[in-house]
């Protein structure tokens, strides 16, 4: 996870399919409370 989010950290434009990934990828690996974090982020930045 630390490579995906270095790699989403680094995207300049972010669109539901790049912020669903990262969500996803949380979830697949237990990360529920930063899932959700990520998730509000999207949502606060108007994705």
């Amino acid at each position: 996870m630390e490579d995906a989010c270095y790699l989403f950290e680094t995207i300049l434009d972010r669109d539901v399919v790049s912020w669903n990934a990262m969500i996803g990828g949380y979830v697949v690996q237990g990360l529920g409370d930063d899932s959700f974090q990520l998730f509000h982020a999207m949502m606060a930045e108007g994705t």
